[in-house]
């Protein structure tokens, strides 16, 4: 256990023009056919596959003069083949292969925070209404029950969608449901980042605990205390990692079905944790200095870097496979798509 890390305490009872078809004519850069083929995405089962390819960052796609004029994206999901981002003057953009819509957020409200799993994207506004996403019709439909305007949320790939707060509480959104669900009551420290897996979710507070539930929210146990300011979070169905405001990135095994997380492993990274993904076999870590790294899990080994000078990355989503990386950026375009290949073979970044 790491000097400052606490082992937890014994767990307590519940309480339009397509981006595709854009990446391509403006020089697009896509994952490597085929590359995944086969296994699962953040949450391939099994653990990593036995014989997986080592991958290496390759590079990120320029956009077109119609995507630097779309503005720049705080938050980004991919739901099946549509790219859902939520952009900084509080409006959803849809990127589908037929087309390109725009959602103006309600009157008086704005769309902050957006996330997409499968076929389904949820999306937050302003004043805590989360909003079920209808990915053919481009429009949205508020869900009954109400958050708080500070919030975040993460849709697992059951589909089953989590909203953490500020205060502390945790809402739960089923696949089919029309409203939304108290899992946890206020109360407890804030809330301060999610990660969602399978009938799993992973919550970190503002105090340094990091909490998990393996029951889909019936039951909650604690996971690990004392991590100072964790920022990011990233789960699939062999552990969670957590990344920290001093650069920190730790990750467990924790396969499916087990209540019994493992040593933890960490490695200092030069600059503070944005965000991070999985894929198989490797966690994507995007940092604040404006760089994106890749390590494999579980050894957290290093496996590549990438520097992005013109844009900071704000968030990250990755399709289930792993087949199509996104990211969310400061700059004019907001959305990008990121290539990431085998290590030594040759991606697919077709023109």
């Amino acid at each position: 256990m790491e000097e400052g890390v606490r082992p937890p305490s014994p767990a307590r009872p519940p309480r339009s023009r397509p981006l595709a078809t854009a990446l391509r004519r403006g020089r697009r850069v896509a994952l490597a056919g085929g590359l995944l083929a086969g296994l699962g995405g953040c949450g391939h089962p099994g653990g990593p596959p036995r014989g997986a390819p080592p991958l290496r960052l390759g590079t990120v796609a320029v956009p077109t003069a119609e995507e630097r004029a779309t503005g720049p994206a705080l938050e980004v999901g991919v739901a099946g083949d549509v790219v859902v981002a939520c952009r900084e003057d509080g409006s959803l953009s849809l990127v589908a292969p037929s087309a390109r819509r725009r959602i103006a957020p309600p009157p008086g409200e704005r769309f902050r925070h957006v996330a997409a799993a499968g076929r389904r994207a949820l999306a937050l506004t302003s004043r805590g209404l989360v909003h079920a996403v209808d990915l053919d019709l481009g429009t949205t439909r508020p869900l009954a029950g109400k958050t708080q305007g500070t919030s975040r949320v993460v849709v697992g790939p059951d589909l089953v969608a989590w909203v953490g707060i500020e205060g502390g509480a945790l809402f739960r959104v089923g696949p089919d449901a029309t409203e939304v669900e108290t899992a946890w009551p206020s109360g407890d420290e804030p809330i301060s980042s999610l990660a969602a897996d399978a009938g799993r979710v992973f919550v970190a507070h503002a105090d340094g605990t990091v909490e998990w539930t393996p029951d889909g929210g019936k039951t909650r146990a604690p996971l690990l205390t004392g991590v100072p300011s964790v920022t990011a979070m990233a789960a699939d169905a062999d552990g969670v990692a957590l990344g920290d405001a001093e650069g920190t990135v730790r990750w467990t095994s924790l396969p499916r079905g087990s209540s019994t997380p493992g040593p933890w492993t960490s490695v200092q990274l030069e600059a503070p944790i944005r965000a991070m993904a999985c894929l198989p076999g490797h966690l994507l870590v995007a940092l604040r200095s404006r760089r994106l790294v890749l390590l494999r899990t579980p050894t957290l080994a290093r496996a590549g870097a990438l520097d992005h000078a013109e844009f900071d990355v704000r968030s990250l989503a990755v399709a289930p496979g792993g087949r199509r990386v996104i990211l969310a950026t400061s700059d004019a375009a907001g959305v990008r798509e990121l290539v990431v290949e085998r290590d030594g073979g040759a991606g697919s970044s077709g023109r």
